[in-house]
Order: C-alpha cells, then structure tokens, then sequence
C-alpha cells in the first residue's frame, strides 16, 4: 500500500495489493471426523480517493476486491456431518469473492461538530453464511450488503463530551441452498442475510476531570433481526424463520487514577436490567457490575 499526494496534497490516492495465502488444515480430530485440508490463494487489489477540499473537510470513495478465506470454525462446521445441525457437507464451499464499494464525508462543523457520514455498498459472490445457531457454515450464491452509517461528536468543553452513531442496513440474497434445501417451505421466499438488524444505534456522554476522574453514560439500541432456528433439535430439516427481538440497553463507568501508572474502574452493566439476546438462544446477562484495576507502564 502506498499514498500519493497530488494537485498540493488536496487529493490522496492510495492503491493497495494483498496477496493471501490460506492453509486449512483440519488437525488430528478433523481427521477423525472426515474434515478435508483446503488450501486457497488469491490477490486483492484495493484504490482509496480523498479529497480535501477545505482545512477541516474530506471526501473520499474506494473499490476493493472482497476475498476472504473461511475461518477454521467455518470450514469445520462445514464438513462437520456428524455434530452439524443439518448436513451441509456436500455443499460447494468456496472463499467469498466480491467488490466492496464505500464513500464518505468527513467534516468539523462551525460549531464545533466532528461529523461523518459513510454510505457502502458490497455485491459478494459466494457469501459465507457461518450460523451458529443451526451449527452449519455454507455459501450463498450472491449477496447485496448495503447501508449509510453517520457519527456525530462534540466537546463541550468543562470536561463534557458526547457521541452518537447511526447504522442502516439491509440485504438481499440469491440462491442460499440452506434456506431452499432445510427450511419449511412456508419460509422459503426469504432473501435476506439471516440476523442481520436493519438499525443499530449508539449514544455516550462523558464527564472527564483534569485529574483524570471521569463518568460516562451508554446506550445502544438495535432493532430485531429475522433468523432461521432448527429448535435446537439436530438433524432437523423442518427449520422456521423466527423474529428475534430489538433492545434498548444502558452501561454506566467511573475511572479514577490511583497511581501515575494505576487506574480503578468501576461499571454498572444493563442497568435497565433489560433482558434481551444479541444472539438468539443465548440470552444476554441482567444487571451486573465490577470493579477493574488496569497499569500503563
């Protein structure tokens, strides 16, 4: 990867390669269980565009070819016929290979706002569906990942800061052989990356001292996700979409400095005591809370 300024530095390109080399190797118990070695290689080139258009203004748009390899987990779960949910080991199983496309802007506001907003768009062949809900991992023929995500963030001086973010995004999928081979025909129309929220947002305010005390105030809100559960039955291909439900949660935190090279924390975790699940049959811990020490040295 290189940077090349031009016209003053007011544009910056910058061109990337990556050269990926993957070795899957199943080890002595994926042996046992007829899980195969795959082996994988490929090139990714990347080109990133940035405008500065003023001294505290920014655009920038970039392409990139989007191969990933599978993760061990994934290949695993893959081949796995014995332990899997459903069988999906005669399946095709490829890596992904897509165009990822993303732009932006990026600016400091007159009154003193650090905003950005970021649109993206990635079209990915072969999509790799890792479920761990259904314990299977396979390809989808096409993906279409797209969505806007803004940031917004202020001090206020005092001591006072704040930040807010902001995703949507949505998905529309082809040929997902999981969904036309193992889910009940009532639910096979769906066409969309299984749970996968379509608004997810994130508020912080903070208070911080001169002498390094702070307090600061989370939420996170996510809306609900459409998923497939096979009803936590194996080998079961009678498999249903399911809603899992949106949440709103709170964190609190303090810090304190002890030493000059000692901090204590202390955290108050879902302090709405909300019960929710961030993923579907595993629900989420209530109120809870700690204490932590952490050294810099």
């Amino acid at each position: 990867m290189d940077e090349v300024r031009l016209f003053d530095g007011t544009v910056m390109v910058v061109p990337g390669l990556r050269y990926l080399d993957y070795q899957g190797l199943a080890g002595p118990q994926g042996k046992v269980e007829m899980i195969p070695d795959i082996k994988r290689r490929g090139l990714s080139p990347s080109l990133k565009l940035t405008w500065f258009y003023a001294p505290e203004a920014l655009l920038y748009v970039s392409a990139a070819r989007g191969l990933r390899m599978p993760a061990a987990p994934e290949y695993y779960w893959h081949y796995d016929a014995d332990d899997a949910g459903v069988d999906t080991s005669g399946l095709a199983f490829e890596p992904e290979d897509g165009l990822l496309l993303q732009g932006g802007w990026k600016a400091l506001l007159p009154a003193g706002f650090h905003v950005e907003i970021a649109p993206y768009y990635y079209a990915i062949r072969r999509y790799i569906q890792f479920d761990l809900i259904n314990f299977v991992s396979y390809n989808i023929d096409k993906a279409d990942l797209y969505g806007v995500e803004f940031e917004v963030s202020r001090s206020f001086g005092k001591g006072w800061s704040a930040f807010a973010n902001f995703t949507f995004q949505r998905s529309r999928t082809e040929g997902d052989p999981f969904i036309g081979l193992f889910v009940n025909a009532a639910d096979r129309g769906f066409d969309e990356i299984p749970g996968l929220p379509s608004h997810k947002a994130n508020f912080g305010l903070q208070y911080r001292t001169r002498k390094g005390l702070s307090a600061a105030l989370f939420l996170q809100a996510v809306s609900s996700q459409k998923l497939v559960y096979n009803n936590n039955i194996l080998y079961n291909t009678d498999l249903r979409l399911r809603t899992q439900d949106g949440f709103l949660r709170a964190d609190l935190e303090g810090r304190m400095p002890v030493t000059g090279f000692l901090e204590a924390a202390v955290f108050v975790r879902n302090v709405l005591d909300a019960r929710y699940q961030e993923r579907f049959g595993f629900p989420a811990a209530g109120r809870n809370f700690g204490l932590s020490l952490r050294s810099k040295f």
